[in-house]
């Protein structure tokens, strides 16, 4: 699997069961960009607001957690 799909799963689940656990939407969507600018490759991450207000990313393959700008210099889209 790629990490689209990886994205996409982490996703739709929590998505789906955001309703069972809580009262309102969450903050989480995911990115498409590139990793780094020279990249010829294109990447997906998951984005999310923590309870601070950061917006930080979660790489889905490997489990990551960290700051967005350290994850992705090129952004094409966000998805809420």
């Amino acid at each position: 699997r790629d990490c689209d799909d990886f994205s996409i799963m982490i996703y739709g689940t929590i998505k789906r069961f955001q309703g069972y656990y809580y009262n309102s939407s969450l903050a989480i969507g995911m990115i498409i960009g590139k990793t780094t600018l020279e990249s010829e490759n294109g990447h997906v991450v998951n984005i999310f607001i923590n309870d601070k207000y950061e917006i930080k990313c979660f790489e889905p393959q490997d489990d990551r957690l960290d700051d967005c700008n350290k994850m992705m210099e090129v952004l094409y889209e966000i998805i809420m």
